[in-house]
């Protein structure tokens, strides 16, 4: 693959994210409203975050493992009708049960974020990209995520007067954002699938063209070989191979490995430490500041801004300083979330409360990337989707327990959560420290060798 088809790729598939995100986040300020006016209750809406958490859980696994069988590009496209059937059905119901069933295909098909970072690990692959070239484009997939969110409130609070408008452009931009699936050139692994639906979805350049036509000709003499063994193999040997092909679309053989391990160990108990600080945080916001609406824009905003930078930009300035090894960047990036999070609670003063939570956010986004990037160091082509998105079930597992749990602490005092959240990244730094090295750098010394 050439440099251009890789960089054509990284651009239209975060340019894909970015508008198609825009989209989900136009819908944010009416979709409650829309559950208010439905008398969807806290228990109502707590049972629809729990599911939809549940559905992605296993969407994740799933949708991964299928783009590694049938292909990235086939998946997004699968991501795409999945978002538009949720809108449609949103659009022409207006009842709580429409809600119910809106959720379910989007929850459980659209992993676009997810499909994304293994296509970008095949661009990387392809053109054999040192970690921090590979960082990169995971952050500016990261940093368009970023971005989205930032400005896609506030589009539809200013633009829009109920959910039906804001979900008719949601509609509108996910159509949008479907012309850049279109443009997105396959990698290798892809090309060589030739019966996939990706390809009659897109525009082949001319470096698939040319793959396809050496790699058809240098392949003759072996499919000649192929046709004469045909001739012996006996229909038993055609259905024992289906069957074989079909089950191996469940089995990840790297998801068994130490490092493999060790990176579901790490998500899970960040996202666990995310999601219990997040049971005080809010509390904590309104007992001390007063903090309403607008002031939770603002400070989303800015959130959303230091997360675009520290992916699209930091993260990779780090990592490239790290090389190879990027243990003691992770290190350090553990001490600033959980110091971070302690200070930002004792401190009455807003000004600093921006301050630190910028540099909780920066260390958030520089450790996703890295933890992102280990990935592609433990799984081949065939098995980053899965392994990709079963990082990204875990996290979503923290999603179901990580809220009830806050919750159940706080109850027993205010201050657990807290004293949890520093324990739990201690277990991440202790685990990074002793292990980081051995499991996952030594084993792509041990591959390359």
């Amino acid at each position: 693959m050439s440099l251009s088809d890789k960089s054509k790729g990284i651009i239209y598939g975060s340019l894909s994210v970015f508008v198609s995100m825009i989209g989900a986040a136009v819908t944010i300020p009416f979709a409650q409203a829309q559950r208010d006016n439905l008398n969807c209750d806290v228990l109502c809406y707590g049972s629809m975050q729990s599911t939809r958490s549940g559905l992605s859980l296993v969407g994740n696994v799933l949708v991964g493992r299928l783009s590694d069988k049938y292909g990235r590009i086939t998946m997004l496209w699968v991501g795409v009708c999945a978002s538009l059937l949720s809108y449609l059905i949103n659009f022409n119901g207006n009842s709580v049960q429409a809600m119910w069933i809106a959720l379910i295909p989007s929850a459980l098909l659209n992993q676009n974020y997810s499909v994304l970072k293994a296509l970008f690990a095949d661009y990387n692959s392809d053109a054999g990209d040192e970690e921090s070239t590979k960082a990169a484009a995971l952050g500016r997939l990261g940093m368009a995520v970023g971005v989205a969110f930032m400005i896609g409130p506030v589009v539809g609070a200013q633009c829009f007067s109920s959910f039906y408008q804001a979900t008719a452009f949601a509609i509108l931009l996910t159509c949008i954002g479907s012309i850049f699936i279109m443009l997105l050139p396959l990698p290798k692994v892809e090309i060589t699938r030739s019966k996939s639906f990706s390809s009659l979805l897109r525009i082949p350049s001319a470096a698939d063209m040319n793959y396809l036509k050496w790699g058809s000709d240098n392949s003759s003499d072996n499919s000649k070989k192929n046709d004469d063994k045909s001739d012996t193999t006996t229909d038993k040997e055609v259905i024992q191979e289906k069957k074989s092909s079909f089950f191996s679309i469940l089995s990840l053989p790297v998801a068994q490995l130490p490092g493999s391990r060790l990176l579901f160990f790490i998500r899970l108990n960040m996202g666990l430490a995310f999601h219990i600080f997040m049971t005080v945080w809010q509390v904590s916001l309104k007992e001390r500041f007063n903090f309403g609406s607008k002031d939770h824009a603002y400070f989303m905003g800015w959130i959303g801004l230091c997360y675009a930078i520290s992916q699209g930009y930091l993260a990779q300035k780090f990592i490239k300083i790290a090389g190879e090894d990027v243990t003691i960047v992770l290190l350090l990036c553990v001490i600033g979330l959980s110091v971070g999070r302690v200070f930002v609670m004792l401190t009455n003063d807003l000004t600093l409360v921006y301050v630190i939570m910028a540099m909780v956010i920066v260390a958030l986004g520089v450790m996703n990337t890295a933890i992102n990037s280990a990935c592609s160091r433990l799984a081949d082509a065939n098995q980053i989707g899965g392994l990709t998105g079963l990082m990204e079930s875990v996290e979503s597992l923290a999603g179901l327990v990580g809220p009830t749990l806050g919750g159940v602490l706080y109850r027993f005092d205010k201050n657990v959560p807290i004293v949890t959240v520093v324990l739990l990244y201690t277990l991440i730094f202790i685990a990074i420290l002793l292990y980081f090295r051995k499991f996952i750098l030594k084993y792509k010394q041990d591959k390359n060798d």
